[in-house]
């Protein structure tokens, strides 16, 4: 659900503010740097996304040859640094104003002529002049500036033989030749997009016979992380496993960066559902970080990695382990309050509620929430809570603390929709989880905002779409609830979250107007392409539900028994036994069974359960009507007063 990749944004992207060619400068400016430096332009107290995006819109990036290995700083000094501290300013208006001209001055500064990012000075011309003529300049030594400029290239030169000064030449005549490219007076003649880019580098390393093995695994390490986070997933599965083997066939192999490659490539499967082949990548992971030295930051993030591919394959017994063996290692290397001893306590919270820890589940998540909120300045806003803090929201609804987490999921949903935009998966997440415990106006109120977003923001919407759908259809506004339904179903990708509760709830609406045939097959695609997942349990206990309610009305009874006993099922792993909206939905259900077949006696326990329930909750909806309708059937069989309509 992201919408940008948090390393490489502008300081416009982290705001929601228009893009330009200045955002595209700024990526390409994080990229020299990353290539020149072997880091990036922040170095975090906190190794967050938080921390990151408040640097991003705070703090000024070091000079690259402040930061670099020592033999290559004086390298970088001056014109470089000039070069990539410009395309990194703040203000959209400071950069250069378009990729050509970084490129431009990219290649000034490799063929000795003056760049453009600096002030004109004499100083500067004559120092320029000198690296273009030395012979000539030589000549008249017994002039001082002349003489203190010699002295000034004849140490550069000294630094030059060194080999570490061999590889930084190196890498910047790699970043010519991808920059140059990019050029669209040189290149092909169009403006090339980032992905574009990272890929016009990996072939320019493919046609470099001079490269060095290390430099060409540690450029398809950054090219392949950088797909990754571009959402290019194939890609960047395909340059890391290219990279991996070249590492694995050099004798001296850094197994901290192999450590690095692994990770990222276990996290690329796990992401393409190859959950085998992830755990594969991990333990190779493990196996290279006992070899590695100050590997601690990496170490921390393999364990959460390895948290959340348990969580994957609803292995919970492992995101336990590692849950709680990441607090520990995140607390000796980033500290006690930091946003990796926060997710992991999320995570761990999240193990609970599919063990037999479950009453324990909230306290982890409440703690993990009050660093991220302190470490975030108590903004929902931020990411980083956003992505987190519905792990507590979970808890709190798995423990009976329903309204809470209404609250808590309210404020997330507006946030998220203002962050990522109302098409993300995550806010169709969200939306889902939100709807199952709001009370239907206030559903109604959030799901048309969202749609307002997303349709001030660009043409149409996925998830706000469905959710509005839904809101509609729990109104009683079915033709209303039919064209957003629609809209969602035609915006949303086959698969997704949105698209599964756009698909369910379509199939809800055609039950209410008597068209069950029709509903089933959409029923059945849903009980399919629901994912394994505890967490897609209420979308399969839902789906069961109306599949059970659809063959009722259709007088298949022995197939809606089965469809509502695979219903129970689901909500007892979910839930338990406690009453929610879909409980009552099932009870309802089952009840009809009963009185299908005469036994109004059997009925009657479900069916009044089920209108208390409502009575309590809404008695004015549309689910308390059906409760006391079908209650009021049983009870004329009993020959009872009837209940309250």
């Amino acid at each position: 659900g992201r919408a940008l990749t948090p390393d490489y944004a502008s300081p416009e992207q982290i705001l929601g503010e228009p893009l330009t060619v200045a955002s595209d400068v700024y990526s390409l400016g994080v990229v020299l740097y990353e290539l020149l430096c072997d880091r990036r332009p922040y170095k975090l107290q906190r190794d967050s996304r938080g921390a990151l995006e408040e640097a991003i819109l705070q703090t000024d990036p070091p000079r690259p040859s402040d930061v670099a290995d020592a033999p290559r700083r004086a390298a970088l000094r001056g014109d470089l640094d000039t070069i990539v501290l410009k395309a990194l300013k703040k203000k959209p208006a400071d950069r250069y104003a378009t990729v050509h001209a970084l490129l431009d001055d990219i290649e000034r500064h490799l063929t000795s002529r003056p760049v453009q990012a600096r002030p004109d000075s004499g100083w500067y011309r004559a120092r320029k002049f000198t690296a273009r003529n030395k012979l000539g300049v030589s000549a008249a030594a017994a002039i001082a500036i002349t003489l203190i400029v010699s002295t000034v290239v004849a140490t550069w030169q000294a630094r030059v033989a060194r080999a570490q000064q061999a590889r930084a030449e190196e890498v910047q005549s790699f970043i010519e030749s991808v920059f140059r490219e990019a050029d669209p007076m040189q290149g092909e003649g169009k403006v090339l997009s980032a992905v574009d880019l990272l890929l016009q580098a990996e072939r320019r390393l493919d046609e470099r016979a001079d490269a060095t093995p290390s430099l060409k695994v540690e450029m398809l390490a950054i090219i392949g992380e950088s797909l990754f986070g571009q959402q290019e997933i194939q890609q960047s599965a395909r340059v890391l496993e290219k990279a991996l083997r070249i590492h694995e066939s050099m004798p001296d192999a850094d197994p901290k960066l192999g450590a690095r490659l692994h990770l990222a490539l276990s996290q690329a499967r796990e992401f393409l559902g190859d959950v085998d082949s992830a755990r594969t990548e991990l333990s190779a992971t493990f196996a290279a970080l006992k070899l590695a030295d100050d590997a601690g930051a990496l170490a921390v993030r393999a364990r959460l990695h390895e948290a959340a591919l348990g969580m994957a394959s609803s292995d919970y017994a492992t995101t336990e382990r590692a849950a709680l063996q990441a607090i520990e290692e995140a607390t000796k290397v980033h500290g006690a309050r930091s946003d990796q001893v926060a997710r992991a306590m999320m995570y761990l919270s999240k193990a609970y509620i599919f063990t037999a820890h479950k009453p324990q589940s909230v306290e982890p998540a409440r703690r993990g929430l009050e660093i991220l909120l302190e470490n975030h300045g108590g903004d929902y806003g931020h990411p980083e809570l956003i992505e987190l803090a519905p792990y507590y929201a979970n808890a709190l609804i798995h423990t009976g603390e329903s309204e809470a987490a209404a609250r808590l999921l309210r404020d997330l949903l507006a946030s998220a929709e203002r962050v990522f935009g109302a098409e993300s998966n995550l806010v169709g997440e969200l939306a889902s989880l939100a709807l199952s415990i709001a009370r239907a106006e206030e559903a109604l109120v959030a799901a048309e905002d969202a749609v307002r977003v997303s349709d001030t923001a660009r043409a149409g919407s996925g998830s706000g779409r469905g959710s509005l759908g839904v809101a509609l259809l729990n109104e009683g506004r079915f033709d209303e609830a039919d064209e957003q339904l629609g809209l969602a179903l035609a915006g949303a990708k086959a698969g997704t979250r949105p698209h599964l509760l756009a698909t369910r709830y379509r199939a809800a609406l055609l039950r209410m107007r008597g068209q069950s045939a029709e509903a089933l097959p959409l029923l059945d695609q849903v009980i399919r392409e629901a994912t394994p997942d505890p967490f897609d349990h209420p979308e399969l206990a839902a789906a069961y539900v109306e599949r059970g309610l659809a063959l009722v009305e259709l007088e298949k009874f022995d197939a809606a028994q089965e469809a509502f006993a695979s219903a129970t099922a689901a909500l007892d792993r979910l839930h338990g036994t406690r009453m929610t909206p879909l409980r009552a939905d099932l009870l309802i259900g089952q009840a009809r069974l009963y009185l299908r077949s005469g036994d109004a006696a059997a009925a009657l326990p479900p069916l009044e359960r089920a209108h208390a329930y409502w009575q309590e909750r809404r008695p004015d909806s549309r689910w308390a009507a059906e409760a006391a309708r079908w209650l009021n059937q049983a009870q004329a069989l009993q020959g009872k007063k009837r209940a309250s309509p």
